[in-house]
């Protein structure tokens, strides 16, 4: 196993796991990357009734009333740094909006304004490749995070992008090493990181077979008054 340094807690797993073919109703709406990262992030995240749910990055506009079918009385919460996207995003899902499953916001992508252990899950999808300080930014998703909770965070890797130089906006570009490097310097107490692989159908515009990994970060759950740690107990 690679090693990594920084935090010497978190002990990254790494795994190469085929992506399962689902059905999608609008197929025509996205592409095969953006439908199997989605359908296996959150298969990762494990949703159980009445979670509160944290994702940085507005979702595709179809996706939202599957994650409802996950689990009974969840809470929706989004943030993005774009107001346009956020004003979009009540539009195309305004009946939710009504029901007040979810809340779209707008975040100056460094500072959360949640407070501590308020979420049970956090979700992010690709939009770790424009954060300004990743770092900074997963410590805020730690403090956020339940103990005991799940963050996933999927992208994909660096050699999708070929140039870095043409894309639109500055991109941070990451492999199984920089990734895991980056979460060992963080507050994060464990990562497990699955490398997946998706074959275009015929006539996608990707030709070749694409890899995307989906990382699950871990917060350890509180130890309570006269706990003894785990790896504590026998020594």
């Amino acid at each position: 196993m690679e090693t990594v340094e920084g935090n010497s807690r978190v002990s990254p797993r790494y795994r190469r796991i085929p992506s399962t073919p689902k059905v999608w109703n609008n197929k025509s709406q996205h592409s095969d990357f953006d439908q199997e990262i989605f359908f296996d992030s959150l298969a990762s995240l494990e949703l159980k009734k009445r979670n509160r749910i944290l994702e940085l990055g507005v979702p595709p506009t179809t996706y939202l009333p599957y994650l409802f079918e996950q689990a009974q009385e969840l809470k929706y919460f989004c943030l993005d740094t774009v107001k346009e996207r956020i004003a979009e995003a009540k539009i195309i899902h305004k009946d939710l909006f009504k029901t007040e499953k979810v809340l779209f916001s707008h975040y100056d992508g460094k500072q959360i304004d949640y407070v501590k252990n308020f979420f049970d899950r956090i979700l992010v999808l690709n939009d770790i490749c424009f954060w300004k300080d990743p770092k900074a930014i997963l410590d805020e998703l730690y403090r956020i995070l339940q103990p005991g909770g799940v963050c996933i965070i999927s992208f994909f890797e660096a050699e999708y992008f070929n140039d870095v130089s043409e894309q639109p906006h500055p991109v941070n570009v990451f492999d199984i090493a920089t990734f895991a490097k980056l979460v060992s310097i963080s507050s994060f107490n464990s990562l497990d990181i699955q490398t997946k692989s998706v074959s275009p159908k015929h006539g996608s515009r990707q030709a070749t077979l694409t890899e995307f990994l989906v990382a699950r970060l871990g917060k350890s759950p509180e130890t309570k008054a006269g706990d003894v740690p785990v790896d504590k107990k026998n020594s």
